[in-house]
């Protein structure tokens, strides 16, 4: 009889390319290794109970402030009504060593934290999808913390925390960390700047995000690119782009536009990179893998009349337009990983953490992350960069192929705790 699983943090109702790949991969991954998922909790359903014990009065009147301010000068005040938001909303999850280890033995908080126990009590292993989820003290990454602890705990089992990045900055996040991770039954990071994080709390592995499982269809048939983009969703301006002439994809990163993190205004430097990549004779393909980056593309897409594949383009269409990129130019760590599956190289610049950078180190990519906040400044750096790699040519792209295919097997260590 296989093992049964209770998958948590299912992301595949994200409109999100990463999210919906990486989570399709894993359970694969789950399905080789012989194991059934039985049980799903899925981050909406965590976002749903975390939202439900907020103070819903309050979350509403400063998100529709913040939504009116949008984007500077009102960007600073817009950031202090987030803020604001967060010290008023009523916050369950433990925010302590101590609270946790209390709130555990507490059933109401256990019953909240799953959405129900169900899932837990009938499972022979608990594996959690952590993905970015741990930095700063970000609700998401708590309660993902908070959920391994309790499943380890309370009710006992093996639980296995993968395919993750976590950074530890904040202080009172580490002392989560340092509760939880030495009790966990297996620790798998997805690049090494969390495994030099975590070492000195617990055993950790190295394997690949699970997303390097993906393959492209057919990157080198322009017309079947072209034909399997017609009609997707949230796909535009495809009268502006033809994939028999070289292309360069565009992407955001998920520093852009964050309360939490310094304000930037995307559109000066993406502009700027547009007008680069033109001048060297390549054509623009926008890209925004997250409803978030809908806020900026769809305005350079209406404004340079440039093809748009948007947050709900399918997956394969995704992997095939950027694994048959000229390069791709994002701060994004999922479809970094797709255009590497075709060997399309890679320019990345910062993100919400230090993951395009570990990518880089992985990958053996002797190039910079390119600071997000100063793309103007940095644009002659990357369009100089970006005539190196052409000029590397098929060289290049093979090296990088062979590396990212070499990390689709290495990433079935992800689920080595299902192995009986």
């Amino acid at each position: 009889m296989s093992l049964s699983v209770c998958f948590v943090n299912d992301t595949s109702e994200d409109s999100n390319w990463g999210c919906r790949a990486t989570t399709a991969c894993l359970a694969g991954l789950v399905t080789e290794a012989g194991a059934t998922i039985t049980n799903h909790v899925s981050k909406s359903r965590m976002e749903r109970s975390r939202k439900t014990h907020r103070l819903s009065a309050t979350d509403r009147v400063f998100g529709r402030l913040g939504r009116w301010l949008g984007r500077r000068p009102a960007f600073e005040l817009k950031c202090l009504l987030s803020r604001g938001r967060d010290l008023l909303r009523t916050d369950w999850l433990p925010k302590s060593a101590a609270a946790l280890r209390e709130a555990a033995h507490d059933d109401a908080f256990v019953a909240r934290l799953m959405g129900g126990t169900e899932s837990l009590a009938r499972a022979d292993v608990v594996l959690i999808n952590g993905e970015g989820s741990i930095y700063d003290f970000q609700d998401k990454g708590r309660h993902l913390l908070a959920l391994a602890w309790v499943a380890k705990e309370r009710f006992g089992k093996p639980v296995a925390l993968v395919n993750h990045t976590a950074e530890l900055g904040h202080p009172a996040m580490r002392e989560l960390a340092e509760l939880v991770y030495p009790r966990l039954d297996d620790v798998v990071a997805r690049e090494p700047l969390t495994v030099e994080t975590l070492r000195p709390l617990c055993r950790v592995d190295f394997a690949p995000d699970a997303a390097f499982r993906l393959q492209p269809g057919h990157p080198a048939d322009p017309a079947a690119l072209r034909a399997a983009a017609q009609g997707a969703p949230s796909v535009s301006g495809l009268e502006h782009f033809n994939p028999e002439r070289p292309y360069v994809c565009l992407g955001g990163s998920s520093i852009f536009l964050r309360p939490d993190r310094p304000y930037a205004d995307p559109l000066p430097g993406l502009r700027t990179l547009i007008a680069g990549i033109q001048r060297q004779g390549l054509a623009v393909v926008l890209t925004a893998p997250g409803t978030e980056d809908h806020r900026f593309m769809n305005d350079l897409a209406a404004e340079f009349r440039l093809p748009l594949f948007g947050s709900d383009t399918p997956t394969q269409v995704a992997v095939d337009l950027l694994a048959g990129a000229a390069c791709f130019i994002s701060g994004r760590w999922h479809p970094s990983i797709f255009a590497l599956t075709g060997g399309t190289p890679i320019i990345v610049f910062g993100a919400n953490t230090r993951k395009t950078e570990a990518l880089l180190r992985m990958m053996e990519i002797k190039a910079p992350s390119f600071d997000a906040t100063r793309l103007e400044a940095e644009c002659p750096r990357i369009m100089a960069l970006l005539a190196d790699y052409l000029a590397q040519g098929a060289d290049l792209r093979h090296r990088l192929q062979s590396g990212a295919k070499a990390f689709a097997e290495s990433a079935r260590r992800n689920v080595a705790a299902l192995a009986r």
